[in-house]
């Protein structure tokens, strides 16, 4: 299955809740079902702090679909297993639409500074809060053609900072800041190529909800 547009749409409120738009159109052979979309529950800059996905709505064509929701990997992921088990998708073009919603997705602002990013707008400061996070996520085993990503945050943004891939990673196509808003783009990713941001915002960071032991204990 082949991403022809993957569109996510990021909306931040001040308190770091995270409202999430993500519109795929994908290309389908024959003998497939749907889709699966796994989201990893672990903060990657603090072993305390877990991030499930509340998922409010998923659709195929603009209309409601089948899911089902498990946990992979001693529950490090949670897992949406999207269309209807009893019939095969049509060979071609479908557009699937996925609504959730993440607490606690604003980090304090030095997290993520020692990083080095390829794609940079705007220039480094101390804001108090950053939005460090993969817009695309390394879960997708799907070649994606082309990719726009919007992030809207709570207050002014200081520096946007995009890399496609895991480590110092490659530039993303487009980093532009638009007042409280940045968007990305990237063209010709690899399955299971992550696409991330760090975002500095100029607002307090919100208290967080924690646990006392690292995920590999949950």
């Amino acid at each position: 299955v082949i991403f022809s547009e993957y569109r996510a749409d990021f909306v931040v409120a001040a308190d770091g809740a995270l409202d999430a738009t993500e519109t795929i159109t994908a290309k389908f052979p024959l003998w497939r079902h749907g889709l699966f979309r796994y989201w990893d529950v672990a903060n990657p800059n603090d072993p305390h702090i877990r991030q499930p996905p509340d998922i409010t709505e998923i659709t195929l064509g603009g209309e409601p679909v089948p899911y089902d929701l498990f946990w992979e990997d001693d529950r490090r992921f949670r897992v949406a297993k999207i269309g209807d088990p009893d019939r095969y998708l049509d060979e071609g073009t479908h557009v699937f639409t996925i609504r959730y919603r993440v607490e606690g997705v604003l980090d304090p602002g030095e997290t993520g500074a020692a990083k080095t990013f390829p794609t940079s707008e705007g220039r480094p400061s101390d804001a108090p809060s950053v939005f460090y996070w993969n817009v695309i996520p390394p879960g997708w085993n799907n070649p994606i053609t082309d990719a726009h990503i919007s992030v809207r945050l709570p207050g002014p943004v200081t520096v946007a900072q995009c890399a496609v891939g895991t480590g110092s990673g490659s530039p993303c196509g487009d980093v532009r800041i638009n007042g409280e808003t940045v968007t990305v783009s990237a063209h010709g990713l690899f399955p299971r190529t992550p696409l991330s941001v760090r975002i500095g915002v100029d607002v307090p960071t919100p208290p967080r909800a924690t646990v006392p032991w690292t995920q590999r204990l949950d």
